[in-house]
């Protein structure tokens, strides 16, 4: 099967409420080997059972996570098996899930290795626990597994089996076939991956619709304009892109997005309140817009992506963003003892969704 359709996609949203949620990794992992992992695993299934229904008393009724080729290929059994607890978990607080496969927010080769599996080690102060983070500025294209054959084939066949199991499943609500293809200065060294991806998934013909976002943005017109951004684009059935930038800009971004594809409209990457990219101006107007949105993360914890990138302090400090709140927390929702950062973010967020929700059973009367 090819693209679907923009009537066929339009269709298909239309079935679903406002879609509104976060990009989650429970507060108790470091990162997505801890989430995943057999060791803990009961640990982790707690935090989810407690932090995903209060997103459900929020008002939130979507999240999108992250796979991860390693522990697809050295604990199969057991993450396919975790992935179906969590999505049976969000389903019981009646939230969808979309799921992502690949991911080009990596470091480089001298700085990856392959995951030991076990209790975590972390570091305090540093956005995603640790010193050596993707968000750094690179002087050369960043390593991707999948850039050795043996683990592109599995990376395929992580896909294909996921898609297949899932390919009818309700509760899986969208498949994101890349995140941020081409980020890391890898550019269009990652299109194979993105379009074999595709390819994958076009065969096994999900019920769900396909996706891959665009991330970057041209400083003068604000518009996509990296090559293999746009092709992500011209792929999907369904229109996903990140934005960061302040709140004026990004609703710039979202109407050139509409206006250009005419597709239903998913942010699934936005919340940054050092940038002045925040609850208040833009919650309301996905809402109002019927963007669904998903904001990084949810209860702050063990990988601090409440901290700013790294790559903020070191541009501050020559001189660059004299606007940037560094008084703020970047991104994450919820406290540890899981009452809100901001309880006025809170309240907005209990008014919109209340509203939305109010709006759809309207709806179906």
């Amino acid at each position: 099967m090819g693209k679907w359709s923009k009537e066929k996609a339009k269709q298909w949203y239309s079935k679903y409420p406002w879609i509104r949620g976060f990009n989650y990794v429970p507060s108790t992992a470091n990162h997505r080997i801890e989430f995943y992992q057999e060791w803990g695993w009961e640990n982790q299934k707690e935090t989810i059972e407690r932090e995903l229904a209060l997103a459900h008393s929020w008002g939130f009724n979507a999240i999108r996570i992250l796979m991860q080729l390693e522990i697809y290929i050295d604990q199969h059994d057991s993450y396919m098996s975790h992935i179906e607890e969590i999505l049976e978990i969000a389903h019981k607080n009646s939230i969808y899930v979309m799921i992502c496969f690949g991911n080009d927010c990596v470091v480089q080769k001298q700085n990856y290795s392959w995951p030991v599996y076990g209790p975590q080690s972390f570091d305090f102060g540093y956005h995603g626990g640790r010193k050596k983070s993707p968000h750094v500025v690179m002087d050369a294209p960043g390593y991707n597994l999948i850039d050795e054959k043996p683990y592109e084939e599995k990376f395929y066949e992580m896909i294909k089996e996921i898609i297949t199991k899932h390919k009818d499943d309700k509760r899986v609500f969208l498949w994101d076939m890349y995140n941020e293809p081409g980020n890391s200065r890898r550019g269009m060294m990652s299109f194979p991956y993105l379009e074999k991806a595709f390819e994958v998934a076009r065969e096994i013909n999900p019920s769900q619709p396909l996706t891959a976002c665009c991330w970057s943005y041209d400083e003068a017109t604000l518009k996509p304009y990296k090559e293999i951004e746009i092709k992500a684009l011209e792929m999907s059935d369904v229109i996903s892109y990140h934005c960061y930038l302040k709140s004026p800009d990004c609703m710039k971004v979202n109407q050139y997005l509409m206006d250009t594809y005419d597709r239903p409209m998913f942010n699934t990457e936005w919340l940054h309140r050092i940038w002045h990219n925040d609850v208040f101006d833009l919650f309301p107007y996905f809402k109002k817009e019927n963007i669904g949105c998903f904001n990084w993360g949810f209860v702050t914890g063990k990988q601090q992506t409440r901290e700013p990138w790294e790559w903020l302090w070191n541009a501050y400090d020559k001189g660059k963003g004299k606007d940037w709140d560094f008084t703020k927390w970047q991104h994450d929702l919820v406290r540890p003892n899981l009452r809100p950062y901001d309880p006025k973010e809170y309240d907005v967020i209990k008014e919109v969704t209340t509203e939305a929700d109010k709006e759809w059973e309207e709806k179906n009367k």
